[in-house]
């Protein structure tokens, strides 16, 4: 019988996967995948009339995607050498295709108490300590409900209280080419215990030109006094999609630092939720992203202030080019009893080519009258005057072009505490540049 549509596809999807998921036999996972693909089933994929989704529509993916990837491409560390971390001693877990890869990652000594492996693993060993995490059964939102049901694996990372991580940890994920026209599901759980620190680097990376769709989830738990750097790199095939969420959940005085960076994919979705859900809690969402050809990346932040004395920032920087598409959606919500709310949102938009479009949407809904909240938004191009005067310099036009979008880029860049990763990601940009060797030459 011919299916009549997407839905019916990932019904079918599941249908014949769900034996074979992890964590088939744990009773309250079984159950939670089922409900989930019912309300996903029910809503669709989402369309240009939901508003959250008014500028980015999703049809190439309902259309072109068709199923999971249940065996992962052959990958070697030869592959994978230039996404690697190799200026840190890292913790690294890689997952190929959605599935984790015990050859490619390494693990070094944690500190006591530290929980650091793959999903699987747990769901193998002792699922109930998933269960408050993954049991979610009001997960309505389109994307995040479709990785709940068809969920592979993903990394898990547990700090008890009063821990330091002091070596980052490097979750690199990587798409092959057997990931075609299908999609990889990864959930990652972040938990920081009460006046603990770590930093995480979660990283997609696509190893050929492949269309397939990258559809992760990242859930951030934060305890009283806690601090995380959470860092995510983004580098899909220039086919692939990504849609990409990330959930936060803050406690008393804790702090949460994000900082995103979206280089590859062709159509591209980020979506943060932040709660501040305890006094004295500080969020900093950073957010990068450079388009060319016709890529379409979309950012969408919602920062949620429940209670009072908490601190928010939203910075986001867009570099656009030839035909390409940016979207920054984003809204800061401060609820009546969120007294003494601090919160800024700022996106500047650097366009190059007439074609380029930007589509920026910053608000603010208030409902507590003691509050210090700002957002703004620019577009422009590069400055023709700044142009000459470097011209007079002795650079040539496409280098001096170069040099300004990169001053542009590093204005972000430079938030970037992790060293090694700013000057990676730097070189990175540069490297996309219109005359990169002399921009190199020139720094």
């Amino acid at each position: 019988m011919k299916e009549k549509s997407a839905t019916e596809r990932w019904q079918r999807a599941f249908g014949e996967a769900a034996e074979a998921l992890p964590g088939a036999g744990v009773d309250w996972l079984r159950e939670s995948r089922a409900n989930a693909l019912a309300r996903f089933t029910a809503s669709g994929f989402p369309t240009r009339r939901d508003e959250e989704w008014k500028y980015t529509g999703v049809s190439p993916v309902e259309q072109e995607i068709a199923g999971l990837v249940l065996r992962p491409g052959t990958v070697t560390e030869e592959d994978i050498q230039a996404y690697l971390l190799t200026e840190l001693t890292t913790h690294a877990l890689v997952f190929v295709d959605g599935h984790f890869s015990p050859t490619l990652s390494r693990i070094g000594d944690l500190p006591a108490g530290v929980t650091l492996t793959n999903i699987n693993n747990l769901l193998e060993q002792n699922p109930e300590r998933l269960h408050p995490h993954l049991a979610h059964d009001d997960e309505t939102r389109w994307f995040a409900a479709l990785n709940q049901a068809l969920l592979i694996d993903g990394a898990y990372l547990e700090l008890p209280s009063n821990t330091a991580m002091e070596t980052p940890i490097h979750l690199l994920f990587v798409a092959t080419d057997n990931s075609e026209q299908r999609a990889v599901q990864p959930r990652n759980l972040i938990l920081v215990g009460a006046q603990s620190t770590a930093t995480v680097v979660e990283h997609y990376v696509g190893l050929g030109g492949k269309c397939y769709l990258t559809n992760s989830v990242t859930d951030i738990v934060t305890g009283e006094g806690a601090v995380l750097h959470h860092y995510k790199v983004q580098q899909e095939g220039t086919n692939a999609y990504h849609i990409g969420t990330m959930r936060s959940r803050q406690a008393a005085a804790s702090r949460f630092d994000s900082h995103s960076i979206a280089l590859g994919g062709r159509i591209v979705r980020n979506d943060v939720y932040a709660r501040l859900e305890q006094s004295g809690a500080s969020c900093t969402l950073n957010g990068l992203f450079l388009g060319s050809g016709r890529q379409h990346i979309d950012n969408y932040t919602w920062v949620d202030h429940l209670v009072p004395q908490c601190t928010s920032s939203a910075f986001y920087k867009g570099i656009l080019d030839d035909n390409a598409r940016g979207v920054f959606n984003g809204r800061v919500y401060v609820h009546p009893d969120a007294q003494q709310t601090e919160a800024m949102q700022s996106n500047a938009n650097l366009l190059l080519s007439r074609d380029a479009e930007i589509d920026t949407k910053p608000q603010l809904e208030i409902y507590a009258d003691d509050v210090k909240c700002s957002h703004g938004a620019t577009v422009g191009e590069l400055d023709p005057t700044a142009i000459f005067y470097l011209q007079s310099r002795g650079i040539d036009k496409d280098a001096a072009r170069s040099l300004l979008t990169f001053a542009f880029a590093g204005d972000l860049l430079r938030h970037i505490e992790l060293m090694p990763l700013r000057k990676r990601l730097e070189e990175i940009v540069i490297a996309r540049l219109p005359n990169s060797e002399t921009v190199k030459d020139l720094l």
